[in-house]
């Protein structure tokens, strides 16, 4: 039993630290939205182009249809229906962060003069960004769509932000090597992530 709560305490501190590094990091800087474009045609993110997601969490709608007594099984469906969908969505969230990262990854063997330290705070900021997104998804399979829409919320602004922050490096791939860098992209990299 102690060893469980040593773990609860240390996996909560972790979370914790990683959303402090998370909400830490830069604002979004519009004069570098022509690199998020170039990055957001080359890598497809269905997550991050969701429209809305907050609405999956929002409980307006349930609370309702809950108040009526003779649409409660309706209600306990639309909390399943919701929570299905909001579960589905952070998985394509992950999926996107992953993406984002590898095509990083790809473009760093095309650019010169990658800083070893921004690789390490890019590794660090995917990981803790992914300790986010499953912590979501836990929460949101364990207490339903409806809790933590504060959590999400933070989750999605921290996953456009490691975008942009991805997309950076493509400032620095020379204009004749950006097509080579899609279609290499496109040919083995985005098929291993469709699965």
């Amino acid at each position: 039993m102690n060893q469980l709560i040593v773990l609860v305490v240390i996996g909560t501190s972790l979370l914790f630290l990683s959303l402090l590094a998370l909400l830490k990091a830069p604002a979004r800087n519009p004069a570098k939205s022509d690199t998020l474009e170039t990055l957001l045609r080359i890598v497809r993110v269905p997550g991050l182009n969701f429209k809305h997601p907050e609405l999956l969490f929002d409980d307006a709608d349930y609370r309702a249809v809950l108040s009526e007594p003779r649409l409660r099984p309706v209600a306990r469906r639309l909390w399943r229906d919701r929570r299905h969908m909001a579960l589905l969505w952070l998985k394509m969230l992950q999926r996107d962060i992953l993406s984002i990262w590898r095509f990083r990854r790809l473009l760093t063997r095309y650019s010169a003069d990658v800083d070893p330290s921004v690789e390490g705070q890019t590794f660090v900021r995917a990981l803790s960004l992914l300790a986010l997104v499953v912590a979501s998804r836990i929460s949101v399979a364990l207490f339903g769509p409806f809790v933590f829409l504060h959590l999400v919320s933070i989750t999605r602004r921290a996953a456009a932000d490691f975008s942009q922050f991805c997309s950076l490096i493509l400032a620095r791939v020379p204009a004749h090597q950006l097509s080579a860098v899609e279609k290499k992209w496109k040919s083995s990299f985005a098929n291993s992530l469709e699965t």
